[in-house]
């Protein structure tokens, strides 16, 4: 009885990966996260890749939405889309992650304009004011709660823009490869600019390293002021590199795709 052949891997996609690993072999531990999206493109279609990119997309939310202070929503694709394409800014963010999402209704308080026979005839409750020290500690807290949230929105902003100019780079690389002629269209050549492109996105994501280091510094500093737990800074970082190599396999296996 014969044996069925394993349906070897398209040959661009052995090209890409041999052109990525001699290209960021060298330099080790610093590209250990490139080294991981090429092992997830060898072991992942496309659909199980963007699947697996959907749910650390969940996952992330739930966590900033499980830190302390104002409740907050994660944004819509739409929203996502703005904030990557610049259109809105850092402080438009912070008043969508705190405002109710549009499916639910804003409830308001009733008013009345007079009181009724009871409350005109009855004694002014006997209420504690708080003190100025409750007052100025309440206060603090409210600041602190609110800078949490602005370093959340920042999060979210930083995100968005590292996701859509990296699929920003995906749309150049393929723009380039079919702007060739079709002798020049080779899996060498398409390999090549695989390796050009990711390059750009490491640079990228160096500037983005960065940035979310200082922003989970400063948010783990305000949990400690605020006495929460600060495991939620070591998820969120965990997240986020696990983001970066899934959605670079992720881009990577559709620019393979590409027609020769």
């Amino acid at each position: 009885m014969k044996q069925k052949k394993r349906k070897k891997p398209p040959y661009v996609l052995l090209g890409i990966l041999f052109a990525l690993i001699a290209g960021v072999a060298y330099v080790g531990i610093t590209q250990w996260n490139n080294v991981q999206a090429l092992l997830a493109l060898g072991q992942h279609t496309t659909q199980e890749l963007e699947h697996l990119v959907a749910e650390n997309e969940t996952k992330t939310v739930e966590i900033l939405k499980s830190l302390p202070g104002p409740s907050l929503r994660p944004l819509t694709v739409e929203e996502n889309d703005k904030v990557a394409k610049g259109e809105l800014t850092e402080e438009e963010v912070v008043a969508l992650i705190l405002s109710s999402p549009p499916s639910e209704p804003v409830s308001v308080a009733p008013t009345t304009t007079e009181p009724t026979i009871a409350e005109s005839t009855t004694a002014e409750p006997n209420t504690v004011k708080p003190t100025a020290a409750v007052e100025n500690s309440e206060s603090a807290g409210n600041e602190e709660e609110e800078r949490i949230a602005e370093l959340v929105a920042q999060v979210y902003v930083l995100r968005a823009t590292m996701i859509g100019q990296l699929d920003s780079l995906l749309n150049t690389a393929k723009a380039e490869y079919l702007a060739l002629s079709e002798a020049e269209r080779t899996n060498a050549k398409k390999s090549e600019l695989a390796a050009k492109y990711m390059s750009l996105a490491t640079r990228l994501e160096n500037t983005c390293d960065s940035q979310i280091e200082a922003i989970l510094k400063d948010l783990e500093v305000y949990l400690n002021e605020t006495e929460s737990d600060t495991g939620a800074v070591a998820e969120i970082r965990k997240a986020y590199k696990e983001e970066k190599y899934l959605k670079k396999s992720y881009l990577l296996s559709q620019y393979s795709q590409i027609g020769g």
